[in-house]
């Protein structure tokens, strides 16, 4: 399962409690080895939150909705693309505009002498979004009957 952390955090806050980010702690982060495999890391966050959302429909935030309304906008411009010439259009400023606005989240990211990695973390945040979104849609659909259900299993 996934969400854990964002489900348990919610709960705190919920009872009170306020979360603390230091920038004095320090991790060790360990990335996918590949692309396909952060396709099925987030995918997997993004089944999940379903749950986590019809758990606790209040820890949402407007963002986490972004990916699967993109993903389901752009399957529905796909799907009328061929009957619709301004769905053409609009899709083409949907990919242009989110390649130009990747690409420059990727290029501060890449500042400082990595330029070289400028077109893999493109690739990495539309894979990342994409992912998530798909992953979402599809736990809008496996957990459809379990919107009175507040358990987690």
């Amino acid at each position: 399962m996934r969400n854990q952390d964002d489900e348990y955090n919610y709960r705190l806050r919920k009872l009170g409690f306020r979360l603390l980010l230091s920038p004095s702690l320090t991790s060790r982060y360990h990335g996918r080895s590949s692309f396909r495999g952060l396709a099925r890391q987030y995918a997997g966050y993004g089944l999940w939150k379903v749950r986590v959302l019809q758990k606790h429909p209040r820890q949402m935030q407007a963002r986490q909705f972004a990916p699967p309304l993109a993903v389901a906008g752009g399957l529905a411009l796909v799907a009328a693309a061929p009957v619709s010439g301004p769905a053409v259009g609009v899709l083409a400023a949907a990919v242009v505009g989110y390649g130009l606005t990747a690409s420059a989240a990727a290029a501060r990211a890449c500042a400082g002498g990595r330029a070289r990695l400028w077109p893999g973390v493109v690739a990495a945040y539309a894979l990342m979004h994409f992912s998530y979104g798909a992953g979402f849609l599809a736990g809008l659909w496996r957990f459809r009957r379990r919107w009175a259900d507040r358990g987690l299993a």
